[in-house]
């Protein structure tokens, strides 16, 4: 059977979650394998959606703002 590898998906998409979000997930997950977990466990599956949803967020907002950008780039004042 093969093990999910949470922790690639992490690093997959991790420049695309805002960084506090990022480093919580991070600290979170790292004390749950000090403590003895694993990284396979639900509890990192869990966090790892979580940071999904934000790099998810973020990718949704982005475009908004592009779609209003280019919508309105050309109303500029002109002195």
């Amino acid at each position: 059977m093969i093990q999910p590898d949470y922790l690639a998906e992490l690093e997959a998409i991790s420049d695309q979650v805002p960084l506090v979000v990022l480093a919580d997930v991070n600290n979170r997950i790292g004390d749950w394998i000090l403590s003895g977990g694993n990284p396979t466990d639900n509890y990192v599956k869990q966090k790892v959606e979580y940071a999904k949803m934000w790099a998810e967020r973020g990718a949704k907002e982005n475009e908004q703002i592009r779609a209003w950008k280019s919508g309105h780039g050309n109303n500029q004042q002109q002195t």
